[in-house]
């Protein structure tokens, strides 16, 4: 009588069922990502592991992960899923919003509260968080509060002016006003409140004299502006 072993991994078994409730077979060269954030990648479900999933108590390196516990090839690991991450983004993101610097009308590409669960899931999710610098470099996702997107391919970035008390705020009123009136862009607050550890140190902070100047001298060189006595 002929026995079977039970396998001692699933790859090669038709055991992966993938948010768009389709049951797949595992594939070590084509894993997806175990991610609570799927809702947000509606063109790309069968990348991801259904949500209900996620309960289990599953081996990470049989998905998508940047770091290996049972071995030293932590590279291609990381490099796997970066390409993984480029197809779900390109499938999902407008491809205006690929290998540009800004876009403007932002709301045209990002409906409701969209833009904001994306950030929420570049703030949390490890493997986007792991690769967001990649990511802000390659797709326009900082939004301003003038509507437009940047990503960090622009010399010219909004500043971040959120600031952590009155008295500070204050302080930097009257600055930030004059800024405005220059065409400074400024990151919007909905999204740096989603994300703020992400853009910190990659987007210029209006504390920061050194970072503000710099920004200035882009914004000349983007749009000609000229200094007066009495700005």
């Amino acid at each position: 009588e002929k026995q079977m072993e039970f396998p001692s991994s699933p790859f090669g078994c038709p055991l992966l069922l993938t948010a768009d409730s389709m049951l797949r077979v595992f594939d070590e060269k084509s894993k997806v990502f175990a991610s609570e954030y799927s809702e947000n990648f509606q063109s790309s479900l069968e990348k991801f592991l259904r949500h209900d999933m996620l309960e289990l108590n599953y081996v990470k390196t049989y998905f998508l992960t940047t770091e290996d516990s049972t071995e030293d090839s932590t590279e291609d690991i990381t490099e796997d899923s970066k390409e993984a991450l480029c197809s779900v983004l390109n499938d999902e993101m407008p491809e205006e919003l690929c290998g540009c610097e800004v876009v403007v009308q932002a709301s045209q590409y990002f409906v409701g509260d969209r833009l904001k669960k994306l950030w929420v899931c570049l703030r949390s999710d490890p493997i986007f968080c792991h690769h967001l610098p990649f990511i802000l470099e390659n797709w326009a996702l900082l939004l301003t509060e003038e509507n437009e997107l940047y990503s960090l391919k622009s010399s010219l970035l909004p500043l971040i002016s959120v600031l952590h008390s009155e008295n500070t705020y204050i302080k930097y009123l009257a600055v930030i006003e004059v800024l405005k009136r220059l065409g400074m862009p400024f990151l919007n607050q909905a999204v740096v409140e989603a994300g703020q550890e992400c853009v910190k140190g990659k987007c210029p902070h209006i504390t920061s004299c050194q970072e503000t100047l710099l920004n200035l001298v882009h914004l000349h060189t983007k749009i000609g502006i000229s200094f007066k006595q009495g700005d």
